[in-house]
């Protein structure tokens, strides 16, 4: 049976019958110049017979007129697999995203391929060209290679060189990071000032005109070593001066802990709220407004490469305030422990000489008084106003 450019888009049919009725069945195919092929007796009791789809109508109408029982055991060719998809509409629907995925992947940025970081992780790297201007997802034939790495070498302050080469669908991206740059130290004219009263212990000077001495008591603000220097011959120089000035100081605490408090608590409620991530785009998908407490993201994986485009969900919680009771003991331990964080704090403390500590308790709160005599260097730097000394 010869297959006619027709038969070849309307396909075959496979018919089957009685293994008693193949022969007057032949003898229908010759009296009436229907075409057949491969005919078969099968073990089971019935044969079967290759036909065109327009010949196996006529065989099974004329074959009815006779008396002979056809059925149709199987189709193939273009118009059954068309006739099989629009049976299940998921099939040409995968069929047209798929086709138009692949028009969309020929043309975008899949992936970023990032060498040369150490210290900058791969993300920064990303996000800065992202702000540069080539994100995944975008038209290779809209991204100004020169362009980008001028602008992320302007905003970026940890990269000192890029280069950008596309092919294909990737970014081959190289960096190389800027290198620390030493502290630089300041050289304008300045005198060391009392940052506390106290009672002066000890002097160690680098720079500058000492004006105090051990066991001289000065206040906040008084010149300790001045920057200044005054010669009869040479006239006045200036310095930056530096060093350490020792003092006694003292410092009083007064702590309170109520036992009252409220703390922010999760009142047990949360939503999530979903995002489409696609080529670089987020399209929310609805959900309460607040900042996300947790994030998940997938994204869509073919062959263990992982594609630009996936789902991120945010959960959100709801949070509330709750009123707690503390009892004395446990206020105060809050209460020494915040006294050990403010003499902590105490700037260029040395150690404690003497401390007094005294409690009250209050049907309300732990309070904790606390005097505290110790040595510490007072000196600050203080830049000089040229103008004053005219």
């Amino acid at each position: 049976m010869k297959t006619s450019l027709l038969g070849f888009f309307t396909g075959r049919v496979l018919l089957s019958g009685s293994a008693s009725d193949a022969p007057a069945f032949l003898d229908l195919c010759m009296r009436y110049a229907i075409p057949y092929a491969d005919i078969s007796v099968l073990q089971d009791g019935t044969f079967t017979v290759l036909t065109s789809y327009r010949a196996s109508k006529r065989a099974r109408a004329v074959a009815a007129r006779c008396g002979i029982t056809l059925s149709v055991k199987r189709r193939s060719g273009i118009l059954s697999a068309l006739s099989f998809c629009l049976s299940r509409p998921g099939i040409p629907i995968g069929i047209v995203l798929a086709l138009c995925l692949t028009v969309v992947a020929s043309t975008h940025l899949w992936e970023i391929r990032v060498t040369g970081n150490e210290t900058v992780s791969r993300r920064e790297v990303v996000r800065a060209l992202s702000a540069a201007g080539l994100r995944l997802g975008g038209r290779m034939d809209t991204f100004d290679v020169d362009a980008i790495e001028n602008a992320l070498l302007r905003n970026s302050e940890k990269i000192s060189w890029i280069t950008v080469n596309l092919m294909g669908n990737v970014a081959q991206v190289q960096i190389r990071e800027k290198l620390p740059t030493p502290p630089v130290e300041e050289t304008a004219p300045a005198n060391l000032v009392a940052r506390e009263d106290g009672v002066i212990a000890m002097c160690e000077v680098l720079r500058g005109n000492l004006l105090v001495k051990v066991g001289t008591a000065v206040k906040r603000g008084e010149v300790l070593v001045s920057g200044v220097y005054d010669s009869a011959t040479l006239g006045y120089r200036l310095t930056r001066a530096a060093g350490a000035i020792y003092a006694e100081t003292e410092h009083v605490f007064r702590i309170e802990v109520p036992y009252a408090y409220e703390s922010v608590v999760q009142t047990g409620r949360s939503e999530t709220r979903y995002r489409l991530l696609f080529f670089g785009r987020e399209i929310p998908l609805g959900g309460m407004n607040g900042t996300a407490d947790v994030t998940r993201v997938s994204y869509l994986s073919v062959f263990g490469k992982e594609l630009p485009i996936g789902i991120a969900a945010d959960t959100v919680y709801e949070y509330g305030t709750q009123t707690g009771i503390y009892d004395a003991e446990r206020a105060m331990e809050i209460a020494y422990d915040r006294l050990a964080a403010s003499l902590a704090a105490i700037p260029g403390m040395q150690g404690v000489l003497e401390k007094s500590i005294g409690a009250e308790i209050l049907d309300d709160r732990y309070i904790l008084n606390c005097k505290v005599r110790c040595i510490e260097n007072i000196a600050e730097t203080k830049n000089i106003e040229i103008g004053a000394l005219r």
